[in-house]
């Protein structure tokens, strides 16, 4: 058997792995085939994503698997369940996109690759094809820096640490808690290697930083005659430094960067680029947006012409985007809000994203229903270019039965029935199904999970968090406290949901 499934069979599925063919075609539509017989799976499938994620449906389907950060971390099975027939799909979307850049350290900053393995795994089983790729990016950006002048001392004070470099690639902050020495900076590199080449071993398509301007604020003495806006403070943090795109100093060191990032990393096409994220350009005047958005392109164009310019919608700029051709510009629509709200963004390729996340924030809520009517559903059917799918939280490790959701949706092409979709969702999670368990989940229905339109999944927040304070209302920037469900009604729930530990304490989910 190939390598690539002979080594996710032996991580995953050890007692079974001699039981499970896997075969690859030529098809071009991702798919998976997959029989049963006499003990063992035969699964046909045209890429290594779509056999990973062949098995892992079936796994769902017929032995009752479930999956996730927050109990079941491992699959235990000793014996496949045969069945009769054809298990058979195809998946319509092209791209199903994994990761926002805060994902990175409100969850990951201190992973090593043994987690990050096995998140990769978990990412095949799911479908995911194309995940963000920056891990590592601190030693692209060094390198850049001592060519263009900066002592080793001032280029890794340039550099934030493993805890806030996902801002200074959102171009929020600088220099935040920097790293004593290099050998950090090549350190993260190597972790980012290996990242990168199981991406690539999978097959998955990265996504991986590009150039936008964002620079040391050191470049104004450096460079006195370039063109440099300093942003305000994001969050309280200092002032950080924009390069102006028509400043020639910004092609120049904007291609330096993408041949050090070649040289560390390997190209692989396609590029993300917010400028003027969370931000202000230094001149709002059409022609000036369309300059921008010009010259980054032809930027990206010189350097590769098969690149592809990777954008989040948050904080785009119309005339930047309508300055790209349209084959040359992926949009990242990252909640699903932006498409509907700008004509369709204009017929651009958009992944259609979930947020639900702000702060990687572990309190239970989530629109439940709302998330079953399936947004990449609603973009298609309004005529938007839809692309993909993608899951874009700022943190993950909490609130498991929304992501087991929104991982299925991924890859579907309709809408799903909420109530079906739980009563298969305890079987796997609990390990059996329970009348008692299907009570506690219709009353989470009503309370924290509920659709109402009383609260914003991306601001719910817990006192118990707060700085002190005599009446806290707000935790955090997005955060605030105020309930927005029958508190006696959750308790009945909680009490129910006790009621069964005798039963079901045996399980990881339980």
């Amino acid at each position: 058997m190939d390598n690539v499934i002979a080594g996710f069979l032996e991580r995953n599925l050890f007692d079974v792995k001699d039981n499970i063919n896997v075969a690859i075609t030529d098809a071009e539509q991702d798919s998976y085939c997959i029989t049963a017989e006499n003990g063992t799976l035969y699964v046909k499938a045209n890429n290594y994503i779509s056999a990973c994620m062949g098995i892992y449906d079936y796994l769902k389907k017929y032995c009752g698997v479930q999956l996730s950060w927050c109990g079941n971390r491992a699959i235990h099975i000793t014996e496949l369940t045969m069945f009769d027939g054809v298990f058979s799909r195809e998946i319509e979307q092209k791209f199903r996109v994994y990761m926002n850049y805060c994902t990175l350290d409100y969850s990951m900053c201190w992973w090593d690759f043994s987690r990050w393995e096995k998140e990769i795994d978990f990412m095949a089983m799911n479908g995911i094809n194309m995940p963000l790729a920056v891990i590592g990016s601190e030693a692209v950006l060094y390198e850049t820096l001592l060519e263009y002048g900066f002592s080793e001392r001032e280029a890794l004070d340039s550099i934030s640490g493993p805890a806030f470099w996902a801002w200074q690639l959102m171009t929020n902050i600088e220099g935040y808690i920097p790293p004593k020495d290099k050998s950090y900076v090549y350190r993260r590199a190597e972790l980012g290697k290996k990242i990168l080449e199981r991406y690539i071993e999978f097959g998955m398509q990265p996504i991986q930083q590009g150039f936008s301007g964002h620079v040391p604020m050191l470049f104004k003495s450096k460079f006195p005659d370039a063109k440099i806006l300093e942003q305000r403070g994001w969050c309280g943090f200092p002032k950080t430094a924009q390069l102006d795109p028509l400043d020639t100093l910004f092609l120049d060191f904007g291609k330096s960067y993408l041949n050090n990032l070649e040289r560390i990393f390997g190209n692989y096409h396609y590029l993300a680029c917010d400028p003027f994220h969370e931000g202000t350009p230094p001149k709002r005047w059409s022609w000036y947006l369309k300059a921008v958005g010009k010259t980054i392109n032809h930027m990206y164009e010189s350097f590769d012409s098969n690149s592809v310019w990777v954008m989040q919608t948050w904080s785009m700029r119309k005339h930047i985007v309508k300055a790209v051709p349209k084959e040359r510009l992926l949009l990242l629509d990252i909640n699903s809000e932006k498409t509907l709200s700008n004509k369709n963004l204009w017929g651009y390729p958009v992944v259609a994203g979930m947020l639900h996340n702000f702060g990687g924030k572990n309190a239970m809520q989530g629109k439940l229903k709302l998330h079953c009517s399936n947004r990449y559903l609603k973009l298609k059917s309004n005529g938007a270019n839809v692309v993909g799918t993608g899951m874009f939280m700022e943190g993950i490790e909490q609130n498991p039965v929304i992501y087991d959701l929104q991982l299925e949706l991924l890859t579907s092409s309709k809408q799903i029935d909420c109530s079906q979709w739980l009563d298969d969702y305890i079987k796997r999670r609990y390990g059996k199904y329970s009348e008692t368990l299907r009570k506690v989940w219709d009353i989470l229905l009503e309370t924290c999970y509920s659709s109402s339109h009383d609260y914003q999944e991306n601001e719910v927040g817990s006192a118990l968090a707060a700085r002190p304070q005599l009446m806290p209302i707000r935790t955090g920037p997005c955060c605030y406290t105020k309930i927005y469900y029958d508190t006696k009604l959750f308790e009945k729930a909680v009490s129910l949901f006790k009621s069964v530990s005798d039963e079901f304490g045996e399980s990881d989910g339980y």
